[in-house]
């Protein structure tokens, strides 16, 4: 799901905080935290993105990290190029994205054998363009 929201005229020159960790609380003691979360900010991008790893899937942690990691690798990627975001590159970033998830699956799918519930995460981005955001997620980790 994408939504361009445009910025109030009186917001439009402010630019988002960086966010440097994500913090949780939880009832019980977990050896991972599933959840991550970083930005990025650039010359003409910039970009939040937070993965809430699914509790109950094996490796949600990993799951969340490349999630994060990945996606904002390819903001970094078009910023530098200097082009001008579009849809189908928002698009392209969440393929990439899922491709990262999907290939370290595959190089370790030995691992996963014996699981129904595997490397399960939401993500949710935001990504600051001159005038407006492009929100976006994919996922449901309320299910």
């Amino acid at each position: 799901m994408k939504q361009e929201t445009p910025k109030p005229k009186n917001e439009a020159k402010k630019e988002l905080d960086c966010l440097g960790s994500v913090a949780v609380n939880s009832k019980t003691l977990k050896t991972y935290n599933e959840d991550s979360g970083n930005s990025y900010k650039g010359e003409n991008l910039s970009a939040i993105a937070i993965a809430d790893g699914l509790g109950s899937s094996v490796d949600a942690h990993i799951a969340s990290d490349l999630a994060v990691r990945s996606f904002l690798h390819e903001v970094q990627a078009i910023d530098t190029s200097r082009k001008e975001l579009t849809f189908e590159d928002v698009k392209k970033i969440w393929e990439s994205t899922a491709k990262k998830i999907k290939d370290y699956y595959e190089q370790n799918k030995n691992r996963y054998q014996d699981n129904s519930k595997i490397l399960e995460t939401t993500l949710i981005t935001v990504i600051e363009l001159k005038d407006s955001y492009i929100v976006s997620y994919l996922g449901n980790g309320s299910t």
